[in-house]
């Protein structure tokens, strides 16, 4: 693939979309910057807003919200753990409980 660099910024507008296409596969890093390079010289408003943005599918979204959601469910989970350990903090010095120590540190 020829460098973007080497697209004339005056002459062929349509050539450097092409090449935004094929780079915001996101596969070559110095490719997509060369681009991007290229493609904010030029000016080309719409085929830098191109290049910068994407598409996220709605299941993506859905999935990262889940995953947040557990996340958020699993630092609650083991903030009420060590809630409910500190009392006995005394006891777990001394070699009680030692069973506990797992338990506390593991999500539910």
């Amino acid at each position: 693939m020829r460098q973007a660099d080497d697209i004339a910024p005056s002459g062929r507008p349509w050539l450097l979309a092409v090449v935004v296409e094929i780079v915001n596969g996101g596969s070559d890093p110095d490719a997509y910057w060369s681009t991007y390079d290229r493609v904010e010289r030029c000016e080309y408003a719409s085929l830098l807003e191109r290049l910068t943005r994407c598409t996220v599918e709605t299941w993506r979204q859905e999935d990262a919200t889940r995953a947040a959601q557990a996340r958020r469910k699993e630092e609650r989970q083991r903030l009420q753990n060590v809630s409910d350990l500190t009392p006995l903090i005394a006891e777990l010095e001394s070699g009680a409980h030692a069973a506990a120590l797992g338990w506390g540190a593991a999500p539910r």
